[in-house]
């Protein structure tokens, strides 16, 4: 395995790096191994994914907690067991290109991922895992897969990210920003000891980006998918710039029009 620097010292090293928001979710079927496989390739430095548990109590990384946009399927993810879930189809909805694509196990996205970028795993709010028994099922996993140094996890639900900070701090978490919370990230972060803030574009401004630097915390903002959106997440400072489109951006940001001299593509990553 390819040895990276552990989250904590990636994070306070890097100027800023690029994460592929459910992987490269603009040009692959968002949560399956073809868009992973194609952030990784772009050289982007953290994978972001989804995560829900099947009847049988298997991991799977998926957005929805039912199966109607992303697949063929109908009714709720958590009332199929994962076989049966494997019986339909992911990729179609996409692109006839991706037919026949399946919805993967998070253990095969723990393979895929290491040793060769940091992985974001979000917690939702309404699913599983929002229990402290749940919540260390998943780090135990992480665990197994020796990436508790290389993972983040980010959730709205602020409860359970403290809860995961005071069973293993070794662990790096994300608050979500809340659109009805109007505290600042530093607030946030005194009370459930996160150590990352993640707003959208639309939410960014000089005072949550200023509040952060000063309070120690990195920033990620979402979804960065076009220059003119660059060009603005650019103004602040900001650690991961989340996006669909991991290559087109790494081109840009490699361009003329952004030159900017102290990013590195695949520095964490595939070069």
């Amino acid at each position: 395995m390819k040895k990276l620097k552990p989250l904590r010292e990636f994070a306070l090293e890097e100027k800023f790096f690029v994460v592929g928001h459910r992987g490269s979710s603009g040009t692959a079927p968002e949560n399956t191994l073809p868009s992973y496989i194609k952030a990784i390739e772009s050289g982007c430095e953290m994978l972001e994914i989804d995560i829900q548990t099947t009847a049988d109590n298997r991991i799977i990384t998926f957005h929805d907690p039912t199966l109607e946009r992303t697949t063929n399927g109908k009714g709720k993810v958590k009332d199929f067991d994962y076989k049966q879930l494997q019986s339909y189809d992911a990729g179609s909805w996409f692109s006839s290109e991706f037919s026949g694509t399946k919805i993967p196990l998070m253990d095969d996205v723990l393979k895929l991922v290491a040793g060769k970028v940091y992985l974001n795993i979000e917690i939702k709010s309404s699913g599983k895992f929002n229990t402290l028994e749940e919540a260390e099922y998943l780090l135990g996993k992480i665990m197994d897969a020796e990436l508790e140094d290389y993972t983040l996890l980010a959730s709205f639900n602020y409860d359970i990210l403290k809860k995961i900070k005071i069973s293993n701090n070794n662990i790096h978490t994300a608050a979500i920003k809340l659109p009805a919370d109007k505290r600042l990230s530093s607030e946030i972060a005194s009370e459930i000891g996160c150590e990352a803030f993640v707003c959208s574009l639309n939410e960014i401004n000089q005072t949550i980006s200023d509040d952060a630097e000063k309070s120690g915390l990195y920033i990620g903002v979402y979804s960065i998918d076009t220059e003119e959106h660059l060009k603005k997440f650019l103004r602040y400072n900001i650690k991961a710039l989340v996006t669909n489109f991991p290559e087109k951006i790494i081109k840009l940001l490699k361009s003329n029009s952004i030159n900017q001299k102290n990013f590195i593509p695949g520095s964490a990553g595939i070069s």
